[in-house]
């Protein structure tokens, strides 16, 4: 049947990185229109300055695509960045069950310095 896992998860990101930074970095890096979820975490929302938890996940519409992310971005400095990151593939998988992971943990704690866009 063959790897069929579709969603990945990119360590060593910027702490100032966003959904659309990362959607951007992506995009620039030859992966436009191939992935359907972006996720970057934030720090707890009480804190002064708001940053990322310096990683992130996407889910790639095809099991290609992703083994591709994995092959080709892991240990490659991402486009404007210069930052060597990490490219794994995730423990949840799928856009679907990604989604659901984090609407859960969401409603767990305030929204409030979280940014998910789908």
């Amino acid at each position: 049947v063959g790897d069929r896992r579709t969603t990945v998860i990119l360590k060593n990101l910027s702490m100032h990185a966003r959904v659309g930074m990362l959607t951007h970095l992506l995009e620039d890096s030859g992966y436009r229109d191939t992935f359907d979820f972006v996720y970057v975490p934030l720090s707890s929302p009480g804190k002064k300055s708001v940053r990322s938890c310096s990683f992130g996940f996407v889910n790639f519409l095809t099991a290609e695509a992703a083994q591709r992310a994995v092959r080709d971005l892991d240990a490659s400095a991402l486009a404007r960045t210069g930052r060597m990151v990490s490219v794994s593939f995730s423990k949840v998988q799928g856009r679907h069950a990604n989604e659901e992971q984090f609407w859960a943990r969401a409603q767990e704690r305030s929204m409030e310095g979280h940014e998910v866009e789908s």
